[in-house]
């Protein structure tokens, strides 16, 4: 179960369907970029996917709350698109 935190973030990603990323075609690196910018409030740095017990990870779980967001929101919309290209993404 996700903390808090994270679930906020997740819930904040949703509603704003990543309208505050610029169009076009992105790398992740940037999304992580604008994603933290705009909730740093939400993206804890000290708590990675190790410690949340589902990964060997050591990336922060925010990344991951991203990443399963942008996949969600690609399911159901025409408007985020996975290119097909390691970490790029496009937001139409």
């Amino acid at each position: 179960m996700a903390r808090l935190i994270e679930q906020n973030l997740s819930k904040a990603l949703r509603e704003s369907e990543f309208r505050f990323i610029r169009r076009g075609t992105i790398h992740l690196d940037e999304v992580y970029y604008e994603v933290k910018k705009k909730f740093a409030d939400l993206c804890d740095d000290q708590y990675t996917c190790l410690k949340a017990g589902h990964s060997k990870s050591k990336q922060e779980e925010w990344k991951h709350t991203t990443r399963n967001v942008m996949n969600q929101i690609a399911r159901k919309s025409d408007n985020l698109v996975y290119t097909g290209r390691r970490k790029y993404w496009e937001f139409k």
